[in-house]
């Protein structure tokens, strides 16, 4: 769980930054940090893969197949929003993450915010 919340706050870092030279030492150090938790495991590679989006070996004939329509179902289950909400919120952003992370701030989901 700790490698999604990393990867995450990685994801929402580099939204943020323009220069692609910041954006690949922002990507090299967060990747280094990891295999530095844990030298002799896979959680480097795995981070890797999943910021990517790639989470199977290339060989790997399985595909993820989370694309739009299913992102959108399960922000919409989660957050307890409209359709007419989420469309908003995109057009606000144009960015699916930050459409969900207004969503998922508004509390509509039951949580404290």
């Amino acid at each position: 769980m700790a490698l999604f919340r990393k990867l995450a706050e990685l994801a929402e870092e580099l939204s943020k930054e323009p220069s692609r030279l910041k954006k690949r030492a922002a990507i090299a150090d967060a990747i280094g940090q990891v295999h530095k938790a844990e030298p002799g495991g896979e959680d480097a590679g795995r981070f890797a893969l999943y910021l990517a989006g790639t989470p199977f070996a290339e060989a790997d004939p399985r595909k993820l197949n989370a694309g739009g329509a299913l992102l959108t179902k399960a922000l919409l289950e989660v957050s307890g929003a409209t359709q007419t909400e989420l469309t908003a919120a995109y057009r606000k952003h144009g960015d699916l993450g930050s459409a969900a992370f207004d969503l998922m701030s508004s509390g509509k989901d039951g949580s404290e915010q």
